[in-house]
């Protein structure tokens, strides 16, 4: 079962546009296909539909779904802008190496932030936001849950991946009930080819051969091995 989401087109003018991850987030779907998930396990949001509040809706959708059993794969696929929002966190939380402070936020189509950029001008979905929704769907449907983020400043590296499991009960900080994939970590970008976001072409190039090391089924430890080096 997937949410796959998309966003090249941004509700506010303060948010630039992008150019392939409506067609990454179409590029996943059609990976997932061919891997014969069915279209009816798979929820796509892209562009206008992809609001903040439709994304939470079907995040929680994924954890009522009577049709997933506990233990069933799920994945989070979203391709578009990131942030850090300065203003929902203390000061304690987390800080950069340039003395600031905030918390790491993917953009919906909805998102966007004042002239100044010193404050949100519509909603994000910060790290701890989601580590709470994926944790109550964890808590239904167990912890096989994929997160694949082609954004900007999301890598497992530095705060980012703290932040996702500070949210989370202390008895679940030794491991948190999902895998991160991301193509970036702090202070790096994620960058646009001609057929896409590279992150996510060269991560569907690796799951299209098909097998791991030794010819062994393929791990994440040799999916990450696989990838080469993107990131600015």
């Amino acid at each position: 079962f997937a949410l796959v989401v998309g966003i090249d087109n941004y509700r506010s003018s303060k948010v630039a546009n992008l150019r392939k991850a409506v067609s990454d987030a179409q590029s996943v779907v059609d990976l997932l296909l061919e891997m014969q998930v069915p279209d009816t396990n798979i929820s796509v949001l892209l562009n206008d539909q992809a609001t903040a509040d439709s994304i939470i809706q079907q995040l929680n959708r994924l954890r009522d779904d009577p049709r997933i059993p506990p233990g069933a794969p799920i994945l989070f696929y979203f391709a578009g802008h990131s942030a850090i929002d300065s203003q929902s966190m203390p000061p304690t939380w987390c800080t950069y190496d340039d003395g600031g402070h905030g918390i790491r936020a993917l953009v919906p189509h909805d998102g966007g932030f004042r002239d100044d950029a010193s404050s949100p001008d519509g909603p994000l979905l910060t790290f701890p936001l989601l580590s709470s929704v994926l944790m109550d769907v964890s808590q239904k449907k167990g912890d096989n849950i994929t997160i694949i983020l082609d954004v900007s400043h999301a890598g497992p590296d530095g705060p980012g991946m703290d932040e996702m499991i500070t949210s989370i009960p202390r008895r679940c900080i030794a491991g948190a009930p999902y895998v991160l994939l991301a193509g970036c970590g702090h202070g790096e970008a994620a960058m646009e080819g001609k057929t896409g976001g590279l992150f996510t072409q060269a991560l569907i190039s690796v799951l299209r051969s098909g097998s791991g090391d030794a010819g062994n089924t393929l791990t994440y430890r040799d999916l990450v091995r696989r990838l080469p080096t993107l990131a600015k």
